[in-house]
């Protein structure tokens, strides 16, 4: 009697799983005539069956077998990124020529990586219904799957699990707070954590979580290797830092020299993926770092026409008309004299972190997900950001070393003004000479130290 109500129940949760995603796509399908990125959400995936037919015909015509990595979005690429790099040299080297699928929950992560090298393909992860998963696995037949992070879709996971196919968690990380742990919509997530073949956590907690208060399936296995970022973000400073070293002045990674002039000057405040949101937090903090000798690299996380009209029309009332610049207009001149340069393109931050001591990264100010801080740190500057909700354990580990700074969460104006000017007093200190030092010092350890885990999981894949 139990197994049967147990099995009733199931069968419940996921009648109203199913449900949910349904309506979200129906959603969405309705925010298309009104939302661009809905719009792209939705022609992304129509004609779908089609269209990877035909895809995997001219792409795959010897039937390599497949390896197929899923992202929710950008940041979860980054963090799958340095895996195939990784698989593909080491599967070569055990001459096996893998065929790579890169899919995408979302606009924003497909967008930008549709054309990357990468991947032999790259499409958007059908919705998760009963018969799309069936009909996407049927036709992909993935030899391997990796999911990264946060990624839990019922029917695809529960297709591979039950056809016997390699599939991986990755980058994983959780807490008290997760879904997981509530008393509905936890039941199924825990659920598919069972689906899994191999679950790769960030740290400690999250394991101890998923061994002792989860997972009741012992033939999934649990282990802690860090974050994969990690590996890919000191492997872009590794090939930035050749192409300068090589005068490769305009490689893939390298800085604009027009850029690198004007850093010469003095020191570079970078404020990192910020938002319209987080204007009069910049605003106050701008002109204290500009009164202080400082130079200012901002990076808008939007760099759309709306988004940048709302950055000139608050930096032209309260800056000279020399005061800053747009980077897609200066960057037609001989020289820069700007002491504040707002990038309004996209691809540069990553190589920018570069021409920093210190950073902001924004997302978080007011109660959101902070973007990437690691990218900032690897090159040895402090970097502020905004308590996220989300737990990223990298940030908890440099805040709790003191290598980083978190800023209150700041909503009003007034607020982010306090925000402002508690950063720059912390700034202050942390330029003094002997705390420099310790800082560079103590991030060149952190890194050493976290560094690896993609070899970690490419063991246990290829095992």
């Amino acid at each position: 009697m139990p197994r049967l109500l147990s099995w009733l129940a199931n069968k419940i949760y996921v009648f109203f799983y199913s449900l949910g995603v349904r309506s979200y796509g129906a959603g969405l399908w309705l925010a298309a005539f009104f939302l661009p990125k809905a719009k792209q959400w939705q022609q992304g995936r129509r004609d779908w069956q089609q269209r990877l037919k035909a895809d995997l015909a001219k792409r795959n015509p010897e039937n390599r077998p497949v390896f197929w990595l899923h992202c929710a979005s950008l940041g979860e690429y980054e963090q799958g990124r340095s895996l195939v790099t990784l698989f593909r040299q080491n599967a070569v080297n055990k001459a096996r020529d893998y065929f790579v699928a890169l899919t995408f929950f979302s606009p924003s992560g497909y967008e930008v990586c549709k054309n990357k090298a990468d991947a032999d393909w790259v499409g958007y992860l059908p919705l998760d219904t009963a018969a799309n998963a069936r009909n996407f696995i049927a036709i992909l037949q993935p030899e391997i799957t990796v999911f990264v992070r946060y990624e839990f879709w019922y029917h695809y996971l529960s297709q591979l699990k039950n056809q016997g196919r390699k599939l991986y968690l990755i980058s994983a990380v959780f807490s008290q707070n997760s879904l997981l742990f509530r008393p509905i919509l936890g039941r199924l997530h825990r659920q598919m954590l069972n689906f899994y073949s191999h679950i790769f956590v960030q740290d400690k907690e999250s394991a101890y979580l998923l061994k002792r208060l989860i997972l009741a399936n012992k033939n999934t296995l649990v282990s802690v290797c860090g974050d994969t970022r990690i590996d890919a973000i000191l492997s872009s400073k590794e090939k930035a830092e050749d192409e300068e070293k090589n005068g490769k002045k305009n490689g893939a990674n390298s800085i604009p020299v027009l850029l690198s002039a004007w850093a010469e000057a003095a020191p570079v405040f970078i404020l990192a993926s910020t938002y319209v949101s987080e204007i009069p937090f910049l605003l106050h903090l701008s002109r204290a770092l500009i009164a202080d000798g400082w130079r200012i690299l901002l990076v808008p996380h939007n760099v759309d026409t709306a988004t940048i009209s709302q950055f000139r029309a608050a930096f032209n009332q309260h800056f000279q008309a020399n005061g800053f610049g747009f980077w897609s207009a200066l960057e037609k001149f001989d020289k820069i004299d700007n002491p504040l340069v707002i990038i309004d393109k996209i691809g540069l931050l990553k190589r920018l972190y570069a021409l920093g001591e210190a950073a902001y990264i924004g997302g978080a100010l007011s109660g959101g997900n902070v973007h990437n801080i690691a990218e900032a740190a690897c090159y040895g500057m402090v970097t502020f950001f905004g308590a996220s909700r989300r737990r990223f354990v990298e940030a908890q580990a440099l805040v709790a070393a003191n290598l980083a700074f978190l800023l209150p969460i700041s909503r009003s104006n007034e607020e982010k003004i306090v925000a402002a000017e508690q950063l720059f007093a912390q700034l202050l200190l942390c330029q003094q000479p002997t705390e420099k030092v310790r800082i560079k010092a103590g991030l060149a350890d952190f890194f050493a130290a976290h560094a690896g885990a993609t070899s970690k999981i490419l063991a246990a894949v290829l095992s």
